[in-house]
């Protein structure tokens, strides 16, 4: 009968250190997990990203309706609406704007110049410096925006100045567009020797 009782606590003793084991390897695994996920951003490994601290003043509803921080040139050709901005968010430290092809050209090249700008104020007492815009992602299968310029006017922004973001291209109006296209573009300063970051998207929607 001892030995009975022995070899019953000695079972219940194995089933409760592989308990402790199982729960220990689950904790394990979540909070690897989760650190993964703050560190992958955008399909890529990156360190903490720090929001460029700026004002982003807005620049009122279009004629579409649309709230818009954005303005941009005539998306028309010959008087006749080839695309249009349908929307535009701004949250935290990305801006995306949306468009959409409205109607399709079925002659000549019907290309259209057209430029989309905002601006952004410093709101810190510390100097903006080596300012920079980059394409860090696109998929245009059609090749729809094409001679592709993007800038920004000062690479070193002081206290309660502004700069502006521009970017420029040609649109297609002949062409159709497929489906999931963008461009992500990354504006970066650095504020006492760290990196800040800006981001804005352009999407463009099929008719």
């Amino acid at each position: 009968m001892k030995y009975k009782i022995k070899r019953r606590n000695k079972t219940v003793k194995t089933w409760y250190i592989v308990f402790i084991f199982i729960v220990i390897i689950i904790l394990m695994s979540t909070s690897y997990s989760l650190w993964q996920t703050k560190l992958y951003i955008n399909g890529k490994i990156a360190a903490e990203i720090k929001s460029l601290p700026v004002e982003i003043p807005s620049q009122g509803t279009d004629e579409n309706g649309i709230d818009r921080v954005t303005t941009n040139t005539s998306m028309d050709f010959i008087g006749t609406e080839i695309y249009r901005v349908v929307s535009e968010e701004h949250v935290e430290n990305t801006i995306t704007t949306t468009i959409q092809h409205v109607y399709k050209q079925w002659f000549g090249t019907s290309n259209i110049d057209t430029t989309i700008s905002f601006n952004f104020q410093n709101t810190t007492d510390k100097d903006f410096t080596n300012g920079e815009i980059n394409l860090i992602d696109y998929n245009d299968a059609n090749n729809i925006l094409y001679n592709l310029n993007y800038t920004i006017s000062n690479a070193t922004v002081s206290p309660g100045e502004s700069a502006e973001v521009q970017i420029s291209g040609r649109l297609r109006g002949n062409e159709d567009v497929a489906d999931n296209t963008y461009y992500h573009f990354v504006i970066t300063y650095y504020i006492e020797n760290v990196k800040y970051y800006l981001y804005y998207n352009i999407i463009i929607l099929p008719i």
